[in-house]
C-alpha cells in the first residue's frame, strides 16, 4: 500500500489573521510579500482525537524560521488559538492545520516598508485516515541543496525546490525523492526526514548536514531511547540508504512509513520490523501525550 501524504479535502473555513471565515471568501492583499516574495514560514500540525499534537515544538521551530526569514511573528497564543479554531471550525475527526505567517502586504520591494503587520492563516485538511502502515519507494534527486546555504533548517513558504524534487520523483514512478549535500551525503526526502536500520541501530542524517529538524524526527529518536533502541546521527551515502536493512520516513502526517525500494534497488529482504514497532510505539504514545 503507497502512503500518499495528503488530506482528503481542505475545509470549508480558514482562520485569516485571527477571524475565521469562509475559505472561499478569504482574501489576502495583492501586495503581500509571502505572495510576491515567497517570504513568509509555516509549520504542519496534526490532531490525535481532536487534540493539536505538539504545538509547543511546532511554534518553536516557527520562531527559528522566522528570526532567519526576519519576519515577525504574532504571539504565541494568537497563533494557538488560530490552529484550534482551524480545527474546531471544519470540524473534521481529525486535521491537519498549515499554519502560514509571511511578512504582511509590504510589495514586491527587497527593503520592508515601514511597520507592516504579518499576515496568518490557519488552513484545515481533513487527514485521512493513518491507520496502515504505509509503504514507499523513493529515488535520489539529481540535485544537491547545500548544507551551508541561507535557509538550511528553515520551513519558508518559498518551497519550490521541494516540489521539484517530488514532481521529479513521481515522473520516475517513485513515490519520494532525497536529496543530497554538498558532501553527497544523504539528507532527507522532499516533504520528511529519512531514517535507515543497519545491524540493529536506527541511524538519521545530523542536522548539521542540511536539513530541516523535523518534529517527528526527534521525538522518534526520543522514542528509541526511551525504548532502549540504538540510534546513531550521522552521516549517510546512497550506498548507505540502498544497503540498509530498512528505511522509512518520518513527518507530521505520515508518523513512519517503511521506503521498500530506492533507485529501484529492494531495501532489506525480511519487511519491516523495526519500522513497524516504531510506529506501533508512537501511535500507543502520541494520542496520551499532546504536547511533548
Amino acid at each position: 500500500m503507497v502512503h500518499q501524504d495528503r488530506p482528503n479535502r481542505t475545509g470549508e473555513y480558514v482562520v485569516l489573521d485571527g477571524e475565521i471565515v469562509p475559505t472561499s471568501e478569504a482574501r489576502i492583499s495583492v501586495l503581500d510579500r509571502g505572495l510576491l516574495r515567497g517570504e513568509g514560514v509555516f509549520e504542519t500540525v496534526r490532531t490525535y482525537s481532536g487534540t493539536p499534537f505538539a504545538v509547543s515544538r511546532h511554534l518553536a521551530r516557527m520562531h527559528l524560521s522566522a528570526a532567519a526569514a526576519g519576519i515577525r511573528l504574532p504571539p504565541d497564543a494568537d497563533l494557538v488559538a488560530a490552529i484550534e479554531d482551524a480545527c474546531r471550525a471544519n470540524g473534521f475527526a481529525e486535521t491537519r492545520v498549515h499554519l502560514t505567517v509571511t511578512g504582511g502586504p509590504g510589495g514586491p520591494a527587497p527593503d520592508p516598508m515601514g511597520d507592516v503587520d504579518p499576515t496568518t492563516i490557519a488552513l484545515a485538511g481533513e487527514l485521512r485516515d493513518t491507520t496502515g502502515t504505509g509503504e514507499v519507494t523513493a529515488v535520489t534527486l539529481p540535485w544537491v541543496r547545500h548544507e551551508g546555504a541561507a535557509l538550511t533548517g528553515v520551513k519558508p513558504t518559498s518551497y519550490l525546490d521541494h516540489l521539484i524534487g517530488h514532481k521529479w520523483a513521481q515522473a520516475r514512478d517513485a513515490d519520494e525523492g532525497l536529496w543530497r549535500n554538498g558532501a553527497g551525503d544523504v539528507t532527507e526526502a522532499t516533504g520528511s526526514n529519512l531514517f535507515v536500520v543497519r545491524d540493529g541501530v536506527v541511524m538519521t542524517p545530523p542536522v548539521s548536514a542540511g536539513l530541516l529538524p523535523g518534529v517527528t524526527r526527534d521525538l522518534v529518536l526520543e522514542r528509541c531511547r526511551a525504548r532502549s533502541v540504538p540510534v546513531l546521527e550521522g552521516p549517510l551515502t546512497v550506498d548507505d540508504v540502498r544497503g540498509a536493512s530498512e528505511c522509512f520516513l518520518t513527518s507530521t502526517t505520515k508518523e513512519a512509513v517503511a521506503v521498500v525500494s530506492v533507485d529501484g534497488v529492494v531495501i532489506g529482504d525480511a519487511g519491516h520490523p523495526v519500522v513497524d514497532a516504531v510506529l506501533a510505539d508512537w501511535r500507543r504514545w502520541a494520542p496520551r501525550h499532546p504536547d511533548p
